[in-house]
């Protein structure tokens, strides 16, 4: 039926269109293997330890200034870092950061700190067990893997202490 000509009408008394598309409907993750609570998440082994915004270590590598022996290559180098910084960060449930790269630095013979006689020895050791490590991810896990606690999470001048003193050997 028509508007009669006498009758005004308010906007709310206009008919309102359908909302297109309808509202949103609910939504569960229903995947096979699909991460819902803290408790699902694999942990041991080479599953590592998943944390927020892991690849800004990569980001904090690429601007860094790495002192690198003869036939070291910087990929490589920066595998074995970044998964020092990825651990310790995500340990903490946090991204990477300088501190981190400090200390992955120091653990691999890069930091300042060290003795000479002790970043000599540890740029033999990078040499010899980081080649090939940019191209094979799993051999960067599983030696991440083997590296001792009190070092992986340790501030930077226990690091220093612990290398200096030969306290920690790495994998």
């Amino acid at each position: 039926m028509g508007q009669q000509p006498n009758i005004e009408l308010e906007i709310e008394e206009l008919p309102r269109p359908i909302p297109e598309p309808g509202p949103a409907r609910a939504w569960r993750p229903g995947r096979p293997g699909e991460i819902q609570r803290p408790e699902d998440i694999p942990r041991g082994g080479l599953f590592g330890t998943p944390g927020p915004d892991a690849g800004f270590a990569f980001t904090l590598l690429e601007r860094a200034d790495l002192p690198l022996g003869e036939h070291e290559h910087r990929a490589d180098t920066e595998a074995a870092l970044g998964a020092i910084m990825i651990a310790r960060a995500s340990h903490d449930g946090r991204a990477p950061t300088i501190g981190d790269l400090d200390a992955a630095r120091a653990m691999t013979g890069l930091a300042e700190q060290l003795p000479d006689d002790r970043r000599a020895s540890m740029a033999a050791y990078r040499k010899e067990r980081f080649a090939g490590f940019a191209h094979d991810p799993e051999r960067v896990k599983a030696w991440e893997a083997t590296l001792p606690e009190s070092l992986l999470y340790a501030d930077v001048d226990e690091i220093v202490r612990q290398i200096t003193t030969g306290a920690a050997a790495l994998g």
